[in-house]
């Protein structure tokens, strides 16, 4: 048995090498997903390590983690039935997640107990870097099961891969640098002597903010996945996944120019498959994690419409109708042409049935069927509100036991426009 030698906590070394990097809540999350996601999507053996405190929006993750495969052992004390491999508590606010499997290992550190900005973690991560064999050396270190065997069969690199390691750090401060504008920006604007006529705007900003910033979350493990191949593809399908998160960030500027006052929305012919399959494109990580069976069925036609509007709008009843589904669920995405010159796009969903009595309030501002998931009502009538902007309109058609169906009504756009 080897003897135990209590130490300060080192882990937060790496923390200080990545010269204290800061993420937000959600990109450290995302992060975590993205590197333990490989192994169990891939039924792969291997060895996984982590120590976590907040597992709020990690719950499938943690519970798809119980059927792995790969050895799974925490170091701290989140549930009834998740046993403490620490031998003592000499990581303070420290937090980490290692995955080691055939060809492929992983490490993020992040500690929310040395940022000076409240929800924002100073982090380090390697991907098949041989700087992970320092940080679990100090894990196992301080572990009461000698691990030594479990992790034998899987070699790290020999070789620091800091390219694949300083491409993932860039894609990650640009995403926060956006989050971080957009906090200066909305403080801003609340302070200014106008506050009480603004306040509702600077809410549903935030809330669109939000709202794009889940994809950046979800296709920043996109990345991540990509790169844990090491041939000579890795960096085209780095270059595509960040083509994504470009998409997402551009809607998130178009949101600060509204909250400066400065946007002007431009009405353009859009194609109508391509609109869909650039949203569908986003929330193809929430469709693959609930194994939804998708149905499309649109016609070759144009619409009149702004890009980014008409993809906020999509992309928030896809993200709702995704919520609505469980495991298996059935999301269609269908359109028909109109004779009265429009365009309609339907999408529908067989998850639960919106209750009777809500039914006349759900495009009311503030209301929300989401309280418990931090819903804030704003989703629906931005969305509203979006759509007669350009001369359209969203309705909910019908829910019941079988089927939800939302309508989105576009001008349809005539050849010379």
């Amino acid at each position: 048995m080897r003897k135990f030698k209590p130490k300060k906590n080192l882990l937060r070394e790496f923390i200080f090498k990545s010269g204290m990097k800061q993420s937000s809540e959600q990109t450290v999350k995302s992060l975590l997903r993205s590197i333990v996601e490989p192994v169990i999507e891939n039924n792969s053996d291997g060895v996984v390590l982590i120590r976590l405190f907040d597992t709020k929006g990690l719950d499938g993750l943690l519970k798809r983690l119980d059927y792995a495969k790969a050895g799974v052992y925490f170091y701290s004390d989140i549930g009834e039935n998740i046993v403490n491999v620490s031998q003592e508590d000499i990581w303070e606010s420290t937090e980490f997640a290692i995955v080691l499997a055939p060809r492929y290992c992983a490490a993020l550190v992040w500690d929310y107990g040395i940022s000076e900005i409240k929800g924002y973690s100073n982090i380090n991560f390697y991907l098949n870097s041989r700087r992970i064999q320092d940080i679990l050396k100090i894990v196992l270190d301080n572990s009461r099961i000698d691990f030594m065997p479990d992790v034998e069969p899987y070699s790290l690199e020999r070789r620091e891969n800091e390219l694949m390691c300083d491409a993932l750090h860039k894609v990650v401060d640009c995403l926060n640098d956006a989050v971080m504008e957009n906090t200066v920006n909305v403080e801003a604007v609340v302070n200014r002597q106008d506050k009480p006529i603004l306040g509702v705007e600077v809410r549903k900003i935030i809330h669109e903010i939000r709202n794009n910033l889940s994809v950046i979350d979800l296709h920043s493990k996109i990345i991540e996945k990509r790169a844990e191949k090491t041939n000579s593809d890795a960096a085209q399908k780095i270059i595509n996944a960040s083509s994504i998160v470009e998409k997402s960030t551009r809607i998130i500027n178009v949101l600060l120019d509204e909250l400066k006052d400065t946007a002007e929305f431009k009405l353009e012919k859009l194609n109508l498959s391509d609109i869909v399959e650039m949203v569908l494109e986003l929330v193809a990580p929430k469709i693959a994690e609930k194994d939804l069976n998708v149905q499309i069925q649109l016609n070759d036609v144009n619409i009149l419409g702004d890009e980014t509007k008409v993809l906020g709008v999509l992309l928030n009843i896809i993200n709702n109708a995704i919520y609505a589904l469980k495991e298996n669920g059935k999301l269609k995405v269908s359109s028909s042409e109109n004779h009265d010159g429009t365009v309609s796009i339907f999408v529908e969903n067989d998850g639960a049935a919106i209750a009777c009595e809500v039914l006349s309030k759900i495009f009311d501002e503030g209301f929300t069927t989401k309280k418990m998931d931090g819903g804030s009502g704003l989703g629906l009538s931005i969305s509203k509100a979006s759509m007669l902007s350009m001369g359209g309109n969203l309705n909910l058609i019908s829910s019941d036991e079988k089927m939800t169906i939302f309508e989105l009504k576009f001008k349809k756009a005539q050849g010379g426009c």
